[in-house]
């Protein structure tokens, strides 16, 4: 599969099978994201991969969250993140600044800059992470509606970074819906 292949057959999946993504896949396509763009090189993210009996402890955590929501739509993409047979929490490794200690203090007064383009980085991140999957034959939901967990997640991870966002991989079961998407000439000014 080429690129524009990939981005066009990527899809946002909701069902999953009961079927283990096997490690050396999701190193692969780890291994893809990693490349993606970063402000300055910063390379602002930390990984964390939730899969097999972790996998299991995770759910049983999803059970009393979702037994605390009373969002509909977060209780739909919480019950995905359950079913998926991976999870993997993107985390902003904002943390370490030793390295950019002379950047920092030269761009004191763009650090807010900096965390909208190391967010923009992580974003980028996200999309190799599901494109990769998508060529691998991996389906992905990147799911934003962790914010309404985040506590939760944050001490059961048992991490100090910010996280980001989450993404379920496994094998999909559902059928591929019909995508529709704006037209170029919707969206697209040429000045």
């Amino acid at each position: 599969m080429n690129t524009i292949e990939a981005i066009s057959s990527r899809y946002s999946i909701r069902e999953y099978q009961e079927k283990n993504v096997p490690v050396e896949i999701i190193n692969r396509i780890l291994a893809a994201a990693i490349f993606a763009p970063s402000a300055k090189n910063r390379q602002p993210w930390k990984i964390i991969v939730i899969q097999g009996e972790s996998k299991r402890e995770f759910n049983i955590e999803l059970t009393l969250v979702i037994s605390k929501c009373s969002d509909i739509t977060t209780i739909q993409t919480l019950e995905t993140m359950r079913q998926a047979p991976v999870t993997i929490f993107i985390c902003y490794d904002r943390i370490d600044y030793q390295y950019y200690e002379e950047e920092v203090v030269v761009w004191d007064m763009c650090t807010k800059d900096y965390e909208v383009v190391d967010i923009l980085s992580l974003g980028a991140l996200i999309q190799n992470i599901a494109l990769a999957a998508t060529d691998l034959g991996i389906a992905t939901l990147w799911n934003c509606d962790i914010y309404y967990a985040y506590n939760d997640f944050k001490k059961w991870l048992n991490v100090e970074f910010p996280i980001v966002s989450a993404i379920s991989l496994g094998y999909g079961s559902e059928p591929l819906p019909i995508r529709l998407r704006k037209l170029i000439d919707q969206v697209v000014i040429y000045k």
